[in-house]
């Protein structure tokens, strides 16, 4: 279709607010495990400021356990997504005692970036469940209210045909892990950061079904301050700056005021407006 068509329909290249910030804020090295505990089993994941993680039960199912928090049995297709890094354990049974020292950055275990194991600490060959966990390092000094806005614990359950597109990106990665092969090295770290994106996408996009629904997740559903994104986008990236900017503390407001920037709804009304610092500083 001819851009000169009357009728043409011309699609904007909205800024994608949520890929800015995982690019921006993503450090260091993804990693990836695809284990297979043998009950009885219990291991702890120690708080890591600075980073994500993730856990998946691909078999059976396990129990997340939190200190502040009841526990929750997961079940085969759960997901669990932890934005902050938040420490946590996962056992065959809420009763079970530590059976491993805790998991954290200095683990040889986590040396690589994935790995396949079997772990069967009373040598009895208990009952399965497999699990596939990953784990992102993150830059705090650059922790943008988008990612700060999501809730300490995103819990994803099944069925499987929830979620298709993080269900197969999910059935990749563990097959990878569990069975490395030539380009296995670039496949795990593209796998993870699709699954970075896919797991806050589906938590936003849930969000905005709800009538409650404000900050962040409201603020990107609504095609007013998407508007607002493109428009500093297209001015020489100002988009992805504003975000920068909101990292470094140096936004004056998200209200209405000097300099609007938006788009109006169906009876003329200004919906959203944009105000940000204009200076860009060191992020340009």
């Amino acid at each position: 279709m001819r851009s000169d068509e009357p009728h043409a329909v011309h699609f904007l290249e909205l800024m994608d607010a949520l890929s800015d910030v995982i690019t921006v804020t993503r450090t260091g090295r993804s990693r990836s495990a695809h284990v297979r505990w043998h009950a009885p089993w219990r291991q702890r994941f120690a708080s890591v400021p600075g980073s994500a993680g993730f856990q998946v039960v691909l078999e059976d199912s396990c129990w997340l356990l939190s200190p502040d928090a009841e526990p929750v049995q997961l079940g085969t297709g759960d997901v669990v997504f932890l934005p902050q890094g938040g420490g946590h354990t996962l056992a065959d049974s809420p009763e079970t005692a530590e059976t491993a020292p805790a998991c954290g950055p200095g683990d040889r275990r986590l040396s690589g970036r994935y790995a396949s194991d079997s772990v069967d600490p009373s040598g009895e060959e208990g009952p399965v469940a497999v699990v596939l966990c990953g784990a992102y390092q993150l830059d705090l000094s650059r922790a943008y209210p988008l990612l700060l806005a999501l809730p300490d614990r995103i819990h994803l359950a099944a069925p499987a045909d929830r979620h298709p597109q993080l269900r197969s990106a999910l059935e990749l990665l563990a097959a990878e892990v569990e069975n490395p092969r030539l380009g296995t090295d670039s496949v795990v770290p593209a796998l993870l950061d699709a699954l970075l994106i896919h797991i806050p996408r589906i938590w936003f996009d849930g969000q905005s079904t709800l009538a409650q629904t404000t900050g962040w997740a409201a603020a990107l559903d609504d095609p007013a301050v998407t508007a607002a994104l493109h428009a500093r986008y297209q001015r020489g990236g100002q988009g992805a700056a504003c975000f920068r900017l909101c990292a470094a503390g140096r936004t004056r407001s998200l209200r209405a005021g000097d300099e609007k920037v938006g788009a109006r709804g169906q009876r003329g009304e200004l919906r959203g407006v944009l105000v940000v610092d204009t200076d860009p500083g060191p992020f340009t």
